[in-house]
């Protein structure tokens, strides 16, 4: 495609950039034609070069613009003033869309409507529609059937305020685009006004009959996939679905496979087995059996009679269970690694981007840079709950360190990456970069203080905690095993453990700072577990005589053992499984949550099609009725929602699914048999398949960064700009005009502060790990395909390019002025 064609010039600009690239070649060749032709033949391998950085060259040219000078105007479309504000809203709000991957076609156009999308987008505004969706999903508690029964019209008030939200959610949105074609080509909001006139649909048939079971709440779960917290979780559902669509065919071979064994054992065992003594029951039997439910149960009959049908079994579970069923993992797995590529890519392509257009925007087509004053007005745009440090580390963090001038475009690139990060100063660091010259002002610490500080961290505090900790745990142990019947813990062992936890925790806090002491995981836990056991211990003693303690006792007791985890960080694999689980798990919330959407819409056509009946199952009335008496499995049923998720999660732990599911067909219909089969495999065969293969994903791009880190921690190596920390330093000039008058990292008695952030904890650690060469591939395919021109901003970015490839950690500039020129 032509770069010239660019709907950010009109012709007049597009025909004077064609000049001026015709001028510059003419006078290229006439330079070239000057020269000796003796000179450039005395070494042939130079001239090899030569050649193929001019092919680089014409393949630059082909992708940039060149001109004497940048066109000083360009045509948005949108409203747009020559004020710096108005710049910095438009540039904060395309930030906003290449974030949630919104349409840039929605573009608020006009400042009405850029306020809309503001209101639209705030923080108080999400959390209203958060809070909505949730409401409307846990109206299921008090609704037919109910675990608290309100009155209908208590119900309909309740349900029918949320939809008047949604509603109004919907025309701000129309506010936003203000068209009615652009508004329907969303297919998401579509189908959010196609889901509230079902429920309205909904309300007309409960009050014509009110014994219906309102089918319709099974598209609840939309409303929260649509709202603003839940993109992940959306992210989440559509890979539930790419990864159904695209097993068909191996779930399709599954069913074959059952289908063709089913035949064979009716043919074998219609005379001695009643499981197979028709063709439909030798169906459900191999299926259930295909699970490991009822393995190897039903096949005992069938073995007492001939020996020989072991090898029919044996063979059928080694193909179904063990080849198939992995297989249906294996081909989840390859998928799940496709649709994330795609989908990262397309989020990564997007992001980029959105801050193409936000650059353009701030810096007016021209400018070469963003000032700090610019970034400042977007970052208070883009989250007003930022404060000056946040948004100075946010900057320096993206130009990698400190030094004269504004952000550039390649700098911006790096916008979504900081933007998660939480960066923390390294004392140790910035003494190491700035001992020779202190700052003006007090010490942060007194002699008593780096005494403290020096103590608390020294190796040996750590080890001495854990041999407490131990004592503690054999401590527990023995206690449980001589108190026979009732547990029994001395009362001066409790209280000489709490003491020496409460003096670490109080070390910890003092000489550390708060905010470095909650800043670990290990440190949030042990404060936990200290504080909650130590309350106990005082309700537990508080109480009257007559009241007795002993839940509260033990509670006590037991949570202190939670600190034993502790303990594993002196295994060092351990530790690094345990880090890289705790990362893994962090990711994994919205598939949890995810999986909660799904079960929902499981248990609301459970409670309308299977409510009121295991529950009625006795001895007599339900094969087999043994499981009933002993077992209670009539509890499993779909009487209310809370019933309704733990029968729910017991199908999916595989265990005794076919006893609830025969005491369901016993009193409904054999037609129940389908519901219970979808949900073995949509639950079980496809998304916890995915879940599994998300924690797969985790641990072999994590693990190995996690195992670097933690060696570099080890050998007390300074953190470096790898791919397990970013970290930059900036003098302390820079720091005292940039933060805040009162903040604490302003007393340091050093000259740089040196700021170093984990990059473990970010959500794209992961994916840049995975497609890091990709990722350089997509760069270049971006740039040929891309219609965006601007000559000045591309040419920097080339120019950029051409130096070093990894960017140094720190600039050690002398100090400059206090912050960057604006």
């Amino acid at each position: 495609m032509d770069s010239l064609s660019s709907p950010l010039l009109d012709e007049a600009e597009q025909e004077e950039l064609r000049e001026d690239r015709q001028r510059s070649e003419q006078g290229s060749r006439q330079n070239g034609g000057g020269k000796d032709g003796g000179e450039a033949e005395d070494n042939e391998d130079e001239e090899d070069e030569e050649e193929e950085d001019d092919e680089e060259e014409q393949e630059d040219d082909q992708e940039f613009v060149h001109t004497a000078r940048p066109p000083r105007s360009r045509t948005f479309p949108f409203e747009l003033t020559e004020t710096r504000e108005n710049r910095a809203e438009h540039a904060a709000v395309f930030l906003h869309e290449g974030l949630h991957l919104s349409r840039f076609s929605h573009h608020p156009a006009t400042m009405q409507r850029l306020r809309v999308y503001r209101l639209l987008h705030s923080a108080p505004f999400r959390l209203i529609e958060a809070g909505v969706s949730i409401f409307i999903l846990l109206l299921a508690i008090i609704e037919k059937p109910a675990v608290w029964t309100v009155p209908l019209w208590v119900q309909g008030l309740l349900e029918n305020g949320c939809l008047v939200f949604f509603a109004y959610r919907l025309y701000i949105w129309y506010k936003v685009v203000a068209s009615w074609p652009a508004f329907l080509k969303d297919f998401q909001r579509v189908f959010e006004v196609l889901a509230i006139c079902i429920f309205v649909l909904d309300w007309f048939l409960l009050i014509a009959d009110s014994h219906y079971a309102r089918i319709g709440r099974v598209f609840r779960p939309y409303f929260f996939l649509s709202c603003g917290y839940g993109a992940s979780v959306r992210r989440v559902v559509r890979q539930f679905a790419i990864s159904l669509f695209q097993i068909i065919d191996t779930l399709l071979l599954l069913v074959f496979f059952v289908v063709v064994a089913a035949v064979i054992a009716f043919n074998l065992y219609y005379n001695d087995n009643e499981h197979f003594s028709t063709y439909n029951e030798s169906v459900v039997t191999l299926f259930i059996m295909l699970s490991g439910a009822n393995y190897p149960n039903d096949m005992m009959k069938s073995f007492k009679s001939s020996r020989f049908s072991g090898i029919f079994f044996a063979c059928y579970m080694a193909v179904g269970f063990f080849l198939l069923l992995n297989t249906v993992l294996a081909v989840i797995n390859q998928q799940f690694a496709v649709s994330e590529r795609v989908l990262f890519k397309r989020e990564y392509l997007h992001q980029r981007k959105a801050i193409r257009l936000a650059f353009l925007v701030s810096t007016e087509g021209f400018e070469p840079t963003i000032s700090y004053k610019t970034f400042q007005l977007i970052m208070k745009n883009f989250d007003p709950r930022l404060s000056k440090k946040d948004i100075a580390l946010a900057f320096f963090g993206m130009k990698r360190g400190y030094s004269d001038g504004g952000l550039r475009l390649r700098d911006l690139y790096y916008f979504y990456d900081v933007r998660g990060l939480s960066y923390s100063l390294d004392m140790s660091a910035s003494i190491a970069k700035g001992r020779s010259q202190s700052f003006k002002g007090e010490p942060l610490r007194s002699s008593f203080m780096t005494l403290g500080r020096k103590i608390v961290c020294h190796p040996y505090f750590s080890k001495g905690m854990d041999i407490v900790i131990g004592c503690n745990t054999i401590a527990l142990v023995v206690a449980a095993a001589t108190s026979g019947n009732k547990p029994h813990y001395s009362p001066i062992a409790q209280y000489s453990f709490l003491t020496i936890y409460w003096i670490e925790l109080v070390m910890c806090m003092l000489f550390l700072g708060v905010r470095r002491y909650f800043s670990s995981g290990w440190h949030i836990l042990d404060f936990l577990v200290v504080t909650v056991s130590t309350l106990a211990l005082i309700i537990a003693r508080g109480a009257s005589r007559g009241t007795s303690t002993y839940p509260i006792e033990v509670f006590s007791t037991m949570l202190r053992s939670v600190r034993l985890f502790r303990l594993l960080r002196l295994r060092q694999s351990l530790n690094d499984i345990l880090i890289t689980l705790i990362i893994t798990l962090r990711r994994m919330v919205r598939y949890f949550v995810a999986l909660f959407l799904v079960y929902y819409t499981f248990a609301v056509i459970g409670m309308a099609a299977l409510r009121e009946t295991i529950s009625r199952c006795t001895e007599d009335t339900c094969e087999p009725g043994f499981y009933f008496r002993e077992f209670n499995f009539q509890l499993c049923n779909f009487d209310n929602i809370f019933y309704a998720y733990n029968t729910l999660f017991i199908l999916m732990a595989v265990g005794g699914w076919d006893v609830i599911m025969d005491g369901h067909v016993d009193m409904s219909s054999k037609a129940a048999r389908i519901y219970f089969f979808l949900c073995y495999l949509i639950n079980v065969l496809v998304m916890w398949n995915v879940v599994v293969s998300f924690i797969i994903q985790g641990f072999r791009c994590l693990l190995p960064l996690v195992q670097v880190a933690e060696r570099k921690k080890q050998q007390g190596v300074l953190e470096t700009d790898t791919d397990e920390h970013h970290s930059f330093s900036i003098p302390m000039s820079a720091a005292v005009e940039l933060f805040d008058a009162n903040d604490e990292d302003l007393y340091a008695n050093v000259q740089r502060l040196h700021y170093v952030a984990s990059t473990l904890h970010h959500p794209e650690t992961m994916y840049h790990a995975i497609y890091g060469d990709d990722m350089e591939m997509w760069r270049r395919s971006e740039r040929a395909e891309s219609s965006i021109v601007d000559e000045e901003v591309y040419r920097e970015e080339r120019r950029d390019n051409q130096d070093d490839q990894a960017p140094t950690l720190t600039k050690d500039v002398p100090d400059g002025p206090s912050a960057p020129a604006s």
